[in-house]
Parts: C-alpha cells; structure tokens; sequence
C-alpha cells in the first residue's frame, strides 16, 4: 500500500478542467506536451515504471466515474448534494468552509480542482473556501478520536451487544 501511495502522491495530478488533456492545455494556457509527458518512478525492485496519461486518467476517476463505467456521480457532485440538503441558511457557511480529506485527496491538484468546481457552479456572493491540511488522509479518524473522548457524546456511542440485538437499523436510531 505504501507503493501504491507514494505513486498516487508523486506521479499523479488532477486535471483543472474536466474535458480531458487537450481542454486542460485550452483552459489553463497549459503546454500539451508536458500533460502527456511521462513521468518515471522507480520500484522498490529497480524495475522502472513510466506512467504518461495515466497520471491524470485514473485520478479523473474521482470527478468522472462514468468515464470508467461507474453508475455514480462525483466527489464535487456529492459536495453539492450533500451541501444542498443543509438548511438553507447554513448552505453559504458549508461553502466557505470545504475540508477535502481522505488520502483520495492527496492527489497533486485535488483541491484546487473542487475549488474549481465550487467556482464554476456559478453561486452568487458565496465565499467559497476549499481547505486541504498536510494530515488530510488521517482526518476522518482524528475526528472520530476526538469525538470520542468528548463527554457529551458518550450518549451516541453504540455497544456492541447493541448491533447484535438490533442489527444495523441501531445507527439509524443513535444518529444526530
């Protein structure tokens, strides 16, 4: 697993725009030939691997799974699901205050593309703001540690004599 982050972190990028490599080089002013370009990367081995469209096809993934076969949509097309179910007067909130997280999101570029996406949904006078921390693959577990410990969510924990009395309809019923 090691291999395969070290991979993702130095030889992968997101692309700033979803229309592919030549819309990229439109979009961005970008030059094509260094898009293309491949990138070496060694393996523990010594065998040398060269990955050219690669690097940004398979992290697209993430913003396009129909390009891969998939029947879902998005990350940022999630961020807008998820956002539009907040209460109405939060919504400007949430926008200003994206915490990408996950080691999905240690790709080259991840953030500034949801920044990006956000941008171009077109939301008038919304402070957007995409935050991406150093620890973000550790993030989800450090906020569940530090819920954890917090006094006044002990009554949410779940035992589990709990799920195997009542299945998992039990997280449904301790929710927030």
């Amino acid at each position: 697993m090691q291999l395969l982050r070290e991979v993702k972190e130095k030889c992968c990028l997101v692309m700033q725009s979803p229309g592919g490599p030549d819309e990229e080089v439109k979009t961005n002013k970008g030059n094509i030939e260094t898009l293309k370009k491949g990138v070496r990367h060694a393996l523990p081995d010594g065998t040398e691997i060269v990955m050219s469209e690669e690097k940004y096809l398979a992290p697209e993934i993430l913003f396009s799974p129909e390009r891969a076969g998939y029947d879902f949509v998005g990350v940022h097309e999630m961020l807008f699901s998820s956002i539009a179910k907040a209460d109405v007067d939060l919504r400007a909130t949430l926008y200003g205050s994206i915490c990408v997280s996950g080691a999905g999101s240690k790709f080259v570029g991840f953030a500034s593309r949801v920044l990006n996406e956000v941008v171009n949904k077109g939301l008038e006078n919304v402070p957007i703001k995409v935050v991406a921390q150093n620890n973000r693959e550790f993030a989800c577990w450090l906020g569940g540690a530090v819920l954890a410990v917090m006094e006044s969510f002990k009554n949410k924990w779940i035992a589990k004599k709990e799920v195997e009395e009542k299945g998992v309809a039990v997280l449904h019923s301790n929710s927030f």
